[in-house]
């Protein structure tokens, strides 16, 4: 017996109850443990140095399913956008909306590509910090330091503006 076998028949049952539990679906439960032991199969030494298997494949499951609804989630959004014609990213009818946007995508385009980056991952694709950081290859800190300086640069620029134009 292979140890792939042995970890499947040790903790596939414990592993299928565990994402059933989150899914509440047999064929995205199946989907999920499929891949997870799709991807033991491919690289099986990740578990050589774990103490406690079950926890830990219980954790790389947790993640996989984490990942699994962030995607879910902007598809969904993609969908809706293109339901909407585009209605998400169309230019609003009203003009004090419409000089708003001009002028946040203005100072966002005069941001450093890093520090643009960093906004848009947060804002728009809703990353943590350690996502970006992970994304971006630079410290956690680094992301949030670089958000937050951002964010308050731009709240310093737009503000005025917002709070003449928009209620």
């Amino acid at each position: 017996m292979s140890r792939l076998d042995r970890v499947y028949d040790d903790h596939a049952q414990a592993l299928f109850g565990f994402v059933w539990n989150w899914t509440r679906s047999d064929a995205e439960t199946q989907d999920v443990i499929h891949a997870l032991f799709e991807r033991l199969a491919r690289d099986a030494s990740c578990l050589e140095a774990v103490e406690h298997e079950r926890a830990f494949l219980l954790q790389m499951t947790r993640r996989q399913l984490i990942d699994r609804q962030r995607r879910e989630s902007r598809r969904k959004k993609r969908e809706v956008a293109s339901q909407n014609g585009g209605e998400l990213f169309a230019r609003p009818e009203d003009p004090d909306r419409s000089t708003f946007r001009l002028a946040l995508q203005q100072c966002l385009g005069e941001l450093p590509a890093m520090q643009r980056s960093v906004v848009y991952l947060k804002l728009w694709e809703e990353f943590t910090f350690p996502q970006i950081a992970q994304t971006l290859e630079i410290p956690p800190n680094t992301a949030a330091s670089r958000y937050r300086l951002r964010l308050t640069k731009l709240q310093e620029q737009l503000g005025p503006l917002y709070n003449e134009i928009l209620p």
